[in-house]
């Protein structure tokens, strides 16, 4: 009895381990995020190749704008153009509560390239109850949201309102929010290598465009020595000794690779802007880049932008 036992329950973990490589090769799980006991969303929409993606714009639904930078490199900054446009829904930093949880033991830091990628793929489809990190625990640890999306901020859910409504009323105010916009904008300044928005590129539901922010290594890092620890840099290198490096090596890349020689998946659809110049002259340069993403430039909102951040150098 005992062996028949033993045999069965070898037998089942031998099917489990089976499944779960099946599964993993499809790209249907995610390693080391079980503690969420969530699958990865299936984030390959009908796709291009790679020679059709930039002329492809007529067939997709919506604007997706990337907003890429550096921590302390002006994103906060830029980052108001789309919030100030009415027909853009902006998500302020939302893979912020990633890295924390990486800190804190919650998840594998191996994971959190797919993990990251599954959720601004719900994201882009207003979708927030990915399971991930709660949506009320982003409003509530990520305080910033509520000041950096006026729609929310307009919202019962700021400000810290969200604590007397339910997870799933959390969640069904930000997706009905969300969904009264044509488009979506994103501040990513947690990932290093652009080359982890080309799944998103490439997918024909939407029009895809990159906005990669630079600004002077020295005025960042001027930046970042008055504004606290590099929590990302901790997550991936365990201290911040090396952040000048980081900081340099992250910039060459991505200009030489993506900007200098552009790859056919992003030709059209990436345009490189400095903070220099975004400060020196914001209404031209907020023309630029509605131009670049083909939507109608506001100065109005604009000019209340500019007034708002003189003092703010982020």
């Amino acid at each position: 009895m005992e062996k028949s036992k033993q045999f069965f329950l070898t037998l089942s973990l031998g099917i489990c381990v089976l499944v779960t490589y099946y599964l993993l090769e499809q790209g249907q799980l995610i390693p080391f995020a079980d503690v969420f006991g969530k699958k990865q969303r299936n984030i390959y929409h009908p796709s291009v190749d790679e020679a059709t993606a930039s002329e492809s714009s007529h067939l997709r639904r919506k604007k997706v704008i990337f907003l890429v930078s550096s921590k302390r490199s002006g994103s906060s900054f830029v980052g108001e153009y789309f919030n100030r446009h009415s027909d853009i829904f902006y998500v302020f930093e939302p893979l912020q509560m990633l890295t924390f949880y990486v800190l804190e033991g919650k998840l594998n830091n191996s994971a959190f390239d797919d993990v990251a990628m599954d959720i601004i793929q719900g994201l882009v489809d207003c979708q927030f109850n990915h399971g991930y990190n709660s949506a009320k625990e982003w409003l509530r640890r990520a305080s910033s949201v509520c000041a950096f999306n006026q729609e929310i901020g307009k919202s019962n859910l700021c400000p810290f309102k969200h604590s007397r409504v339910s997870q799933t009323e959390v969640e069904a105010m930000l997706t009905d929010t969300c969904e009264t916009t044509t488009d979506i904008a994103f501040k990513l300044i947690r990932i290093r290598d652009i080359e982890f928005i080309k799944p998103l590129v490439l997918n024909q539901t939407i029009d895809a465009k990159v906005l990669y922010l630079v600004r002077d290594p020295r005025g960042t890092m001027n930046s970042r020595d008055r504004g606290g620890k590099n929590f990302d840099l901790i997550r991936r290198m365990k201290n911040a000794s090396f952040e000048v490096e980081d900081l340099c090596d992250t910039m060459e890349k991505n200009l030489k690779h993506y900007w200098m020689d552009t790859p056919t998946w992003l030709k059209g659809r990436i345009k490189m802007i400095r903070y220099e110049d975004v400060s020196l002259n914001p209404i031209d340069l907020g023309k630029e880049i509605f131009q670049f993403i083909g939507r109608r430039f506001r100065s109005g909102s604009h000019k209340m932008v500019i007034f708002e951040h003189s003092k703010s150098d982020d």
